[in-house]
């Protein structure tokens, strides 16, 4: 018989450590053959051997987030819609486990561990290895037993302008969040409007709640709150808060936009970018002696030939950006733009992938850099 005495968490990032540990009865056990199946379909992902070794020669141990995390992967858009399925950044999977055995000297089928019901689910993401020992599903996950966390790295309570981008990810366990509901509150802290919007199926939902794409009137709104609630009426999420500014007329925003930890999306404004241009041109060396009414001149018509031609020009913009003042906080979340492997810039409706060119940075709270103001330079580059 084949028992699983150590499994990963029904779900968890797919970044983090995905560790079975599997034993058997059977004395005469060779090695386990593991088959990881998609959950719905049972199509095979993976078909592999695990031999036992000499100091543990009844079980096996083995990690599959280098398998996992190659399978699923957050796609960012920008589309105005307030709610939206979020398509392959999750997989839900099942194992099939099969002993191999000796008998008479022959390698045979022995006994097989096929349990529909254990299903595990991976998103795209990875913690912190330190903040991944204290993980909770439950934190992350929409499940109804305590108010879930969006997939966000900013605080509950943030700044807003009308000209942010803001979307929230999360995980929606058998469609428990119903709609997403919005408040809005007026300078003296009364509720003014409410607005709800109906969640589609799916496992990651993206929202966009940004300002400029809800289609919201927000005369004499001073805040607006974000939270999800169940078909009942209960919030089932945290609140998210965000507080409506205005950005000065002498500031050029611009919105960069990042693949966080938590597998979610976070943004963050910067300002009046700086541009300069760098070019890589290829050449030919050219005859600079031409016919020229039938001479062989260096020149036509008052113009030296040229001695070497340009073939093909390659042009890289970079900018250069600044942050507001930030708070700890901000200094602290923002070090994840520096690491994040997907970081897009906000033109009109249109996301530009860039590429950060800081490879260092300083996380400089203002309880260890003297009390001093922490502002962010950025720079980054296009290809396009």
């Amino acid at each position: 018989m084949i028992s699983i005495t150590k499994a990963p968490y029904t779900y968890q990032p797919s970044g983090n450590d995905s560790i079975f540990q599997i034993e058997s009865d059977n004395p005469s056990i060779l090695s386990f053959n593991v088959k990881i199946l998609e959950a719905s379909s049972g199509g095979v992902i993976f078909n592999g051997n695990y031999y036992v070794r000499p100091d543990h020669t009844t079980g096996v141990s083995f990690n599959l987030s280098s398998i996992l995390s190659n399978l699923v992967q957050v796609k960012v858009t920008n589309l105005n819609t307030i709610a939206e399925a979020v398509s392959g950044a999750t997989l839900s999977y099942r194992l099939v486990i099969t002993e191999r055995i000796v008998v008479n000297g022959l390698t045979q089928d022995g006994a097989t561990y096929n349990n529909g019901n254990d299903r595990y689910t991976v998103w795209d993401a990875k913690i912190d290895r330190l903040l991944f020992k204290a993980f909770n599903p439950d934190d992350y996950v929409v499940t109804g037993n305590r108010l879930a966390k969006f997939l966000d790295v900013k605080p509950s309570i943030s700044p807003q302008s009308f000209t942010s981008n803001e979307q929230l990810y999360f995980i929606n366990t058998s469609f428990i969040a119903r709609q997403v509901r919005i408040r809005l509150f007026n300078n003296v802290g009364n509720q003014i409007n409410q607005v709800l919007s109906n969640i589609p199926d799916g496992l990651m939902i993206r929202l966009n709640v940004s300002p400029k794409a809800l289609g919201i009137d927000f005369n004499g709104v001073k805040e607006y709150k974000v939270d999800l609630i169940a078909g009942n009426g209960t919030a089932v999420t945290e609140t998210k808060t965000y507080k409506l500014v205005n950005d000065s007329c002498h500031l050029q925003p611009v919105n960069i936009l990042f693949t966080n930890s938590l597998g979610g999306v976070t943004t963050h404004v910067f300002y009046n970018p700086i541009q300069s241009i760098s070019t890589t041109k290829t050449t030919l060396k050219s005859n600079i002696l031409q016919l020229n009414s039938g001479v062989y001149s260096d020149s036509s018509n008052g113009i030296l030939n040229p001695s070497e031609r340009i073939i093909n020009t390659t042009s890289t913009s970079s900018y250069t950006v600044f942050s507001n003042p930030l708070t700890d906080v901000e200094t602290q979340y923002l070090s994840e733009l520096i690491t994040s492997e997907n970081v897009y810039v906000e033109s009109g409706s249109t996301l530009i992938p860039i590429t950060i060119k800081n490879s260092n940075y300083q996380v400089a709270i203002r309880k260890t850099n003297g009390g001093k103001i922490n502002r962010l330079e950025i720079q980054y580059s296009t290809n396009y």
